[in-house]
C-alpha cells in the first residue's frame, strides 16, 4: 500500500498534511496556559499520527515555536496509511552538541568497562589522538592501551559513572565524568578500587556525532592518570 501511494503522492507540507490549523501566536499565549496549548498541539498532530520528540529537555516556549511555525513548513509526502506514523525529533533541526558529545562519551566508557575492546577503539578519532598526558600519538598507542589495560585487569566486579559537567569550545567538547571501578588485578587477583573524575575530550566527527581524542580514566594508567583526573 506504501509502495502504490508513493508512486503518486504528491508534495505538500505538513501544514496541510494536518488540514491546515491555526495555532495561537506564541506570543498571545498566557504563561499558565502554554502547556494546555502545547498538549492541545500534540493532541492534533497525534490524530494525524505525527509525533514529535526530543532528546533533551526543550522548554515548553520553544517547543511550541518549533511546532507551529517551523515544522509545519517542512515537505512530506501526502501518504496515508492506517497505523504509520510520521515521526521528528527537535535535535534533527537543531543540533545539540553537548547533549551529542556527552552521550558518545558515555558510549565510550560504557564499552570500556564492559570490555569492549574494539568499539571503545573504533570511538577515537583517526586524524588526532593524544595520550592521557596530553602527547599526540597515533593509534597503535591507543591499541595498545586498551590492550594493557584489560591484560592488567582481567576482571572489573564493579564500575558507575555520572557526568559532572561538558564545555564546548569549537568542534571540540570536554566531558566530566564522576567515576568509580573496581577490578582484580592481574598479578595479585587483588580487588582495586579506583575513583575521581574522568575528562573525555571530544571531537566532532567527519560523518556526525563526536569522536574520542583524550581520555583521563582514574586508574586507566597507572598513578599519573589517577592524578590528573582528580586534579580535573
Amino acid at each position: 500500500e506504501f509502495e502504490r501511494q508513493a508512486r503518486d503522492a504528491r508534495k505538500i507540507p505538513l501544514r496541510e498534511f494536518l488540514g491546515n490549523p491555526h495555532f495561537r501566536p506564541l506570543g498571545e499565549i498566557p504563561v499558565n496556559q502554554l502547556e494546555m496549548e502545547l498538549d492541545r498541539v500534540r493532541e492534533l498532530f497525534a490524530l494525524h499520527n505525527v509525533e514529535v520528540d526530543c532528546l533533551d529537555e526543550v522548554s515548553h516556549e520553544e517547543l511550541y515555536r518549533f511546532m507551529t511555525t517551523e515544522l509545519l513548513e517542512e515537505e512530506i509526502e501526502d501518504i496515508r496509511i492506517d497505523g504509520m506514523k510520521l515521526c521528528y525529533i527537535y535535535e534533527e533541526f537543531h543540533p545539540n552538541d553537548a547533549y551529542d558529545a556527552t552521550m558518545f562519551a558515555e558510549y565510550f566508557l560504557w564499552d570500556i568497562f564492559e570490555r569492549q575492546g574494539q568499539l571503545a577503539i573504533d570511538a577515537f578519532a583517526r586524524d588526532e589522538v593524544y595520550d592521557p598526558s596530553g602527547k599526540k600519538c597515533d593509534m597503535n598507542t591507543i591499541k595498545s592501551m586498551v590492550h594493557s589495560f584489560f591484560q592488567k585487569y582481567p576482571l572489573f566486579t564493579g564500575y558507575k559513572f555520572n557526568c559532572i559537567g561538558c564545555s564546548l569550545e569549537g568542534d571540540y567538547a570536554t566531558v566530566r565524568y564522576e567515576t568509580e571501578w573496581s577490578g582484580l588485578q592481574k598479578e595479585t587477583m587483588e580487588s582495586l578500587d579506583h575513583n575521581g573524575v574522568s575528562v573525555l575530550r571530544m571531537k566532532k566527527g567527519p560523518y556526525g556525532g563526536f569522536e574520542v581524542v583524550q581520555m583521563n580514566i582514574p586508574g586507566f594508567g597507572g598513578g599519573q592518570e589517577d592524578r590528573i583526573a582528580r586534579i580535573s
